[in-house]
């Protein structure tokens, strides 16, 4: 747990686990590269992205704001800006619920006041 897969990782194991249909690692890094530059452009486009069984990007807008640097305490103004919200979908949810509980098999009960 903690570990990052990267982009490389991906492309590695989806051409191992298809190199029976003759895909190469050639031809994935393409295709995942063409799913990351589809899906750039349509957030780019601020259109929402709906993967079933997985989850949702959608752009969103973050409303201008005063920070402050946690180092100099000197506050500043942020702009207004859009980012990227991720929604992860119910699978993915269940899943991580699965492994929380997995985790910690007993939960703290309700005190009894």
């Amino acid at each position: 747990m903690g570990t990052t897969v990267t982009k490389l990782e991906i492309i590695r194991e989806l051409s191992e686990r298809y190199k029976k249909y003759g895909v190469t690692l050639a031809a994935t890094r393409r295709v995942v590269d063409g799913l990351f530059e589809m899906i750039r452009r349509a957030l780019a486009e601020g259109r929402r992205i709906e993967v079933r069984n997985f989850g949702v990007f959608k752009v969103v807008d973050r409303a201008p704001r005063v920070a402050r640097n946690p180092r100099t305490g000197e506050r500043r103004a942020v702009p207004a800006r859009k980012a990227v919200k991720f929604a992860a979908g119910r699978d993915i949810q269940e899943r991580l619920q699965a492994l929380q509980a997995a985790s910690n098999p007993h939960p703290p009960q309700p005190s009894q006041a």
